[in-house]
């Protein structure tokens, strides 16, 4: 179990560091209202993900050694991805009604697809925790999390969609190269009869995501909408300093169920809990010593105006 969160404890890890290093980049890069409007997007982009997801990531680890693993794959990411092109179709029309500065429809068809991808992105790390081959996980995030780097240079011209797509089209190469290097177990199906009788486990795990994330991710939408697209760049850049606090908790927890499923023996419960509250705090003591010098790498306007937020988030994290 602790080789296995190693993996996905570094896997998160990276794709933090690097994630606060693309948004030092792209605050360098474009202003602070592009900024805004990226973060709601990526925000939105992981709200799809969030409500059309179904609880099916933890129900594939959960129920892999109980199911035909290509059919349980198959049908968790076909439901999942024909419900993101949905949901990601319906906030297109409230972004064109609330007057979204998409620069054309292309753009926004463009949001659709990879909000699809992003689903399909997240949805594959449970597939491969239930194989037991963390590694794979590890090594999709470092492809992600160089790319990212990279592509915001090349896109600048593309204003705020610039910073989306370098996101998005980052995860979808990684993607791609993931499944080429490791292809996960699939037969093109959906099993009605298979996902009925993961639906409940699923559901009340869907029910618990939606609400811990759904504040989280909406507040940027309405932040947007009320505030300003400015605003907007000041909150989440402060919030993408904190999400160190969820790294080792997601982590260990995913490993935690992969084990149980597979043994049913709750011998690494305690020293989960452990890791968890230890990691916590550290977390929190770093973010107090140093957030402010953590700001400045934005640029002086963000230490300035997200600086008490982010103590806020520091304590609240916990």
């Amino acid at each position: 179990m602790v080789n296995s969160s190693a993996y996905l404890i570094s896997a998160s890890a990276i794709t933090s560091v690097f994630g606060f290093v693309f948004w030092v980049i792209s605050a360098r890069l474009f202003s602070s209202e592009q900024v805004g409007l990226a973060a709601s997007l990526i925000a939105t982009m992981a709200l799809v993900t969030t409500l059309t997801t179904f609880g099916f990531d933890m129900g594939i680890i959960r129920f892999w050694k109980q199911r035909d693993s290509k059919k349980l794959v198959a049908s968790c990411s076909i439901i999942a991805v024909l419900a993101s092109l949905i949901v990601s179709a319906f906030f297109v029309l409230i972004f064109s009604s609330v007057k979204f500065p998409f620069a054309n429809h292309v753009h926004a068809a463009m949001f659709v697809l990879l909000c699809a991808v992003w689903t399909m992105f997240s949805l594959n790390d449970s597939v491969y925790v239930a194989m037991q081959s963390p590694r794979h996980v590890l090594f999709k995030q470092v492809i992600f999390s160089l790319l990212k780097l990279v592509l915001p240079f090349l896109l600048v011209s593309l204003g705020f969609f610039g910073i989306f797509g370098s996101w998005s089209v980052s995860a979808l190469l990684a993607l791609i190269a993931v499944l080429l290097l490791k292809p996960m177990p699939f037969t093109l199906c959906i099993d009605l009869g298979l996902i009925r009788s993961i639906f409940r486990f699923s559901l009340f795990n869907y029910l618990t995501t939606l609400f811990a994330r759904l504040r989280e991710l909406a507040i940027p939408l309405l932040i947007t909408y009320l505030l300003g697209a400015r605003q907007t760049a000041y909150y989440y850049l402060a919030f993408n300093i904190t999400v160190v606090f969820l790294l080792v908790p997601k982590a260990v927890s995913k490993v935690l169920l992969a084990e149980l499923s597979h043994s049913r023996k709750p011998s690494s419960l305690g020293k989960s809990f452990a890791l968890v509250v230890l990691s916590s705090l550290a977390a929190i003591l770093v973010v107090v010593l140093f957030g402010r010098y953590l700001l400045l790498l934005y640029g002086p306007e963000y230490a300035q105006r997200s600086l008490a937020l982010l103590y806020i988030f520091s304590v609240s994290g916990f």
